[in-house]
């Protein structure tokens, strides 16, 4: 009988081992992380999240390595940050935000590391009967093999401007009839069109009042290394981005 069950908790471990997220459930003492560990779901999302972060770390090395350390721990506290609040809509935060996580680390280890790292800005707030959520993600490309200054400065100028669509003036506030709740998604996605050249893909969704939301998926930009480019054409031929 002993041995019988010896063989099933044998035959069930790696059954087991599929459900478990990245870290161990034992030491969890974050909402966040108690969350992901009561959800197959969200264990299984963070896992793959966590074994592109590591594949793609153990092909670098010096700087690149150092900025791809640095980018996920600052990418761990936005996640936090951004999906620890009401309790119904966590859940699909966090998958949402893991699996983009995920896609772009595997993105960015095919080709040449591109030092791009993520920059966030997440509010929520009320202002008189408008409370609102402000989610964004924006990339920023911090290589000094070119001048990166004006790339950096238009994805930078579109999340603000997109940010100042949905935040709510006192004049708004006060002056609605009933309690509204305005949003603004907005996630990056890399491609590589080639392993010299990056190109961004923006999806968002806001709503700032009024009978519907605006937003979807803007057309990617493709950024090259050698003059730090940006336009709609497939990149060739380039310098290293890093």
């Amino acid at each position: 009988m002993k041995r019988l069950a010896a063989l099933l908790l044998l035959l069930a471990a790696p059954a087991l081992a599929q459900e478990r997220p990245s870290f161990d459930c034992a030491k969890a003492t974050t909402v966040v992380e108690r969350t992901i560990c009561a959800r197959p779901e969200l264990a299984r999302a963070d896992r793959n999240m966590a074994a592109a972060y590591f594949s793609l770390s153990s092909q670098l090395s010096g700087p690149a390595k150092e900025h791809l350390l640095k980018d996920q721990g600052r990418w761990l506290a936005a996640r936090s940050k951004a999906c620890d609040g009401v309790a119904e809509t966590m859940p699909l935060c966090l998958r949402q935000h893991t699996e983009a996580r995920e896609a772009n680390l595997r993105a960015l280890g095919e080709g040449l590391y591109p030092f791009v790292s993520e920059q966030t800005f997440i509010k929520s707030g009320k202002v008189g009967r408008a409370s609102y959520g402000i989610d964004v993600a924006w990339p920023q490309f911090d290589g000094n093999s070119a001048d990166f200054t004006a790339v950096n400065r238009g994805f930078a100028e579109d999340a603000s401007k997109a940010v100042d669509g949905v935040m709510p003036t006192p004049d708004m506030g006060t002056a609605l009839t009933r309690d509204q709740t305005w949003t603004l998604l907005q996630r990056f996605e890399l491609q590589r069109p080639s392993a010299r050249a990056v190109a961004v893909a923006t999806n968002s969704y806001a709503y700032n009042g009024g009978t519907h939301g605006y937003g979807g998926r803007r057309p990617p930009w493709s950024i090259c290394a050698r003059a730090g480019w940006r336009g709609l054409p497939r990149c060739s031929g380039a310098e290293p981005i890093g």
